[in-house]
């Protein structure tokens, strides 16, 4: 049987205000199984957090020598990947949040998967919710509709189907992004990506779609998906709540028309989009949360098109 080639990894960790969880997400990456095979950095960029975060990622660091610090004072996740992807020297280029928990195996899973699949440049796995506390019928009703709006593949790990060739959401998420470090370092060097992704007091997404449009659109190189590497999402009670999932929809729905603008025929794509807003009416009973975000979604699409008036090719 043919020898594993030995594959390297770099592992980003973004965060702001993580004391609650950043510690958690250390040990379960440092915990990994053949560890020492995979892994010989773990980067910590802090995006100008005001909690305990510095001290915690600083008190791990004595346990793991392998665990670099970096401050990064623009607030917005990009910047904070950016701060990462210049530190990082390894082959492969791990971005993991500060609330995900990585299952023991996943590491060795990626190996596995790259080991296969020589032409890849770009994959992720699967992500299911972890939940810390007591949740209301309400709650659980939220989570299971608005599971792909909260970076989650799967409901629990018995709901994967190890034979799917792409995640239920039908596009690689930021949390457990895996990428070939060398089309990271040459984005770097064009300036990076336009959108800045989640602050402090924004819930701004498209960060993702636009490092994957780079990789599958500009650099022609091969997707993939492995269901085999599990993580876990660390979500807290507010997440559920029915406002921060209105406010999510609406950002990813801004953030889709930003990637849909830059497109060939994108005019045609707003107008193909139009048409189906309006002869698709609303099937959700009124009063409803999924009731409320298909009203949010046509209302934040209609907005974006009246701004730039169907065919205005206009950046963020």
């Amino acid at each position: 049987m043919a020898k594993m080639m030995k594959h390297k990894f770099s592992i980003v960790i973004c965060t702001y205000n993580g004391a609650r969880t950043i510690g958690k997400v250390i040990d379960t990456i440092s915990n990994q199984k053949n560890y020492d095979k995979f892994i010989d950095e773990i980067v910590v960029v802090d995006n100008a957090s005001t909690d305990e975060t510095k001290e915690i990622v600083l008190n791990k660091k004595k346990n793991n020598p392998d665990i670099i610090y970096s401050f990064e004072s623009k607030s917005g996740l990009s910047y904070a990947r950016l701060n990462g992807v210049m530190l990082v020297k390894n082959e492969w280029t791990v971005f993991i949040d500060d609330d995900n928990e990585l299952r023991d195996d996943w590491i060795e899973q990626a190996a596995k998967f790259i080991e296969n699949n020589r032409n890849i440049g770009i994959f992720g796995g699967e992500i299911i919710p972890k939940i810390e506390f007591e949740i209301t019928e309400h709650e659980i009703e939220n989570l299971k509709f608005a599971l792909p709006l909260l970076a989650c593949t799967h409901y629990s790990e018995s709901d994967i189907d190890i034979n799917q060739k792409i995640n239920t959401i039908g596009t690689i998420i930021g949390a457990g992004m895996v990428v070939k470090t060398i089309y990271l370092k040459e984005l770097s060097k064009a300036g990076w990506i336009n959108c800045v992704g989640r602050t402090r007091d924004d819930t701004e997404a498209g960060d993702d779609l636009e490092i994957l449009r780079y990789v599958t659109d500009i650099r022609k190189i091969n997707a993939g998906h492995c269901p085999y590497m599990v993580l876990y999402h660390n979500l807290p009670k507010s997440r559920l709540e029915d406002q921060y999932l209105l406010r999510l929809r609406k950002s990813i729905v801004q953030s889709s028309y930003y990637i849909q603008s830059q497109k060939k025929w994108y005019a045609l794509r707003r107008i193909k989009e139009l048409i189906r807003m309006f002869f698709i009416s609303n099937q959700y009973p009124k009063g409803t949360l999924q009731y409320k975000m298909e009203k949010e979604r046509k209302r934040t699409y209609l907005s974006l098109i009246w701004r730039d008036k169907l065919i205005l090719k206009r950046k963020k």
